[in-house]
């Protein structure tokens, strides 16, 4: 059976205090200690007799009991009960430090009744709970009612009412931190010291509890402005982020108050619901501003705000870093992608140049703004990108990829070798290695397609011969220059060679973009996207009377470009054959067996693709090449769309 406990701490209050009796004070005692406080005056007749009722009632004496000093000794009480009248409050834990725990329990729970919380005042009564015993209260109570004359109290009906008082305290301690002006921040500070001390604390347990039900309201009105801003978000056309950062400041006023209670909750190896339940919606916002509206800042400004407030939400925080991160990617190549989308328009616009034009301004004026024409425009683009971008090399891929459409598909190597010639003359410092390594080994192999026809051609003038093994000889690798210079000799000498029989080795890469959809986190919500190169083309050695024109065999690649999410667009040759190519890899996926998480990773990549590629304008001669182009690849394009799911 359950004890009910007065409602107040107030130690002025108690039965003992109002008639003065002392624990061994019988019923008759009792009586007459009435008579004299009815003829004093002082005190009210009904609180008189209700102090009478409490002390000879058993149930309602066990509640008076435990309440008051238990143990003191009556000078012990009079020193507490005069520090109490002074209100000496802030010295009330050091005078009462070598009392017995359960009466300086009673004595600071009476102070936090009366003013404002501390820490030393909270910590202290949190510190005497954690030593208060059953066993010890039981003794003396029966000892005192023996000689009072009243019946023993069960030792179970003890322990349920010092329960009921631990939770009653608790509520009073954290009612005053309420009353302190700073509550979040004084109720942190106490958890974390406490949790530290003893993290088993039952008092503890009690006061999060307590301060937690006295933060409902504040909460809740925290909680109505928020999914107040979270609507004006959801249809705000411009100025998102002014709204993000209303959301950010009630975000941080929720902090304050619920972080205690998150803490503990934490500590106890569970996530504070209510807090799990805000994280999720506003998360759920987020993603919607990324995936479906491309507001990746704000959606970014809002993942960091929900990760600066919720860190000890365990799995959220994970989920956030892990969003963060892509959401960082993602803006990143946008912001690429801006900056990059001239230079891929200028090198397409010379796609469909003629060849005479464009060797003719890169023979003028070289790689430079200077150059005539769109080569002026390639370099121009290309030198704005390099300005803006953090790593320059995606641009010298892009131009790159350019030289070796020219050298594959229109077998004109002259002209992409005076293109790759004027990157790897203006390559800047940040440049990668690999990608400088690349391009100078491209200049050499495309100076070789080139001069080797001309050097055949010349063999019958050795002037000229020899200019051409010169030009061959400065991009030449050392093993390749021995074999010129041998070559010089030979002309030089006249001698009759009937056979040289040479091998001459050339690795071009064309570089595409490879877009990976990663989706390693639960539920995150985001992509980035990576640059690959692929395997490289080795021309065929060849041994051939005379001097031997090797036969450059190359395999076919065919470079993607994402487009941006829009429609009505006119898309480029990249584009439309990413859009044709990507539509082929997902009616394949379609037909894979999928597991749960895979569909919802396969329903983004269409919900990708419809954004991007439901609605564009093209060249329908483009088209049917690329639709030709995709029938020649479908089995290359299945492997990829079975490696997306790792099948």
């Amino acid at each position: 059976m359950s004890i009910k406990l007065r409602s107040s701490s107030d130690l002025l209050l108690n039965g003992f205090h109002i008639l003065k009796a002392d624990y061994p004070s019988s019923a008759a005692e009792i009586s007459d200690l009435l008579e004299d406080a009815e003829f004093e005056g002082t005190i009210p007749q009904e609180a008189l007799l209700n102090a009478q009722h409490s002390l000879v009632t058993p149930l309602k004496r066990l509640v008076e009991e435990l309440s008051w000093l238990p143990e003191l000794s009556q000078q012990q009480t009079t020193k507490a009960l005069q520090a109490i009248s002074a209100q000496e409050w802030n010295q009330l834990p050091e005078q009462t430090d070598h009392f017995p725990e359960l009466a300086r329990a009673n004595i600071l729970a009476h102070c936090l009744s009366q003013t404002e919380g501390t820490e030393a005042l909270v910590r202290s009564l949190c510190k005497c709970w954690d030593n208060i015993r059953v066993s010890a209260a039981v003794e003396f109570i029966n000892e005192n009612r023996k000689l009072a004359g009243f019946p023993l109290a069960d030792s179970s009906r003890i322990e349920g009412a010092l329960s009921s008082l631990c939770l009653q305290q608790a509520a009073v301690a954290a009612n005053a931190i309420w009353r302190s002006g700073v509550p979040g921040l004084l109720m942190n500070t106490i958890v974390e010291k406490e949790l530290a001390r003893k993290a088993d604390s039952t008092f503890l347990k009690n006061l999060v509890r307590e301060y937690d039900k006295s933060s409902e309201s504040d909460l809740a009105v925290i909680s109505q402005k928020i999914e107040y801003a979270v609507e004006r978000v959801r249809i705000a056309e411009d100025d998102l982020k002014a709204h993000i950062e209303d959301i950010d400041g009630l975000l941080f006023r929720w902090d304050e108050i619920n972080q205690p209670v998150q803490l503990y909750d934490q500590s106890r190896g569970h996530e504070e619901p209510r807090s799990k339940a805000l994280y999720r919606g506003l998360r759920e916002l987020s993603i919607d501003l990324a995936n479906n509206h491309n507001c990746f800042e704000a959606s970014l400004q809002l993942s960091e705000a929900l990760l600066r407030t919720f860190p000890e939400l365990e799995s959220a925080a994970e989920t956030l870093r892990g969003d963060v991160f892509d959401l960082e990617q993602l803006i990143e190549q946008e912001k690429s992608n801006r900056l990059l989308q001239p230079l891929f328009e200028a090198c397409e616009a010379a796609k469909d140049t003629p060849n005479a034009l464009i060797k003719s301004a890169l023979r003028a004026n070289g790689f430079s703004e200077r150059a005539q024409g769109v080569v002026g425009r390639i370099a121009a683009a290309f030198n704005q990108a390099n300005s803006n971008l953090a790593d320059p090399s995606i641009s010298y891929l892009i131009v790159r990829d350019l030289g070796l459409y020219w050298n594959n598909d229109k077998n004109d190597p002259e002209t992409a070798f005076l293109l790759i010639d004027g990157l790897v003359t203006h390559a800047c410092s940040s440049l990668q290695n690999n990608v400088r390594e690349k391009l100078t080994e491209d200049r050499a192999t495309l100076c070789e397609n080139w001069k080797l026809g001309e050097l055949q051609a010349n063999l019958s003038n050795p002037a000229a011969a020899m200019r051409i093994l010169d030009d061959l000889s400065s991009d030449a690798a050392p093993e390749k220059r021995r074999e010129y210079a041998q070559l010089k000799k030979k002309i030089q000498q006249k001698k009759a060679v009937k056979y040289i029989k040479w091998g001459i080795f050339a690795a071009i890469g064309l570089v595409i973009f490879v877009i990976n959809m990663e989706d390693d986190r639960r539920d995150r919500p985001y992509s980035t996207a990576q640059i690959q190169s692929s395997p490289s083309v080795t021309l065929s050695k060849t041994n051939a009377p005379g001097i031997p024109v090797p036969k450059r065999k190359t395999t076919p690649t065919y470079p993607e470009l994402k487009p941006p999410i829009a429609s009505g667009m006119t898309l480029s040759e990249g584009q439309l054959r990413y859009c044709i190519f990507q539509q082929e890899r997902l009616e394949y996926m379609r037909n894979l067996y999928l597991t749960n998480s895979e569909i919802g990773h396969f329903n983004k990549l269409v919900a990708d693709w419809n954004a991007r590629c439901s609605s564009y304008r093209f060249r329908p001669s483009i088209k049917e090449k690329i639709e030709a182009e995709t029938a020649k690849i479908s089995t290359k394009l299945q492997q990829e769309a079975r490696r997306t799911f790792g099948k």
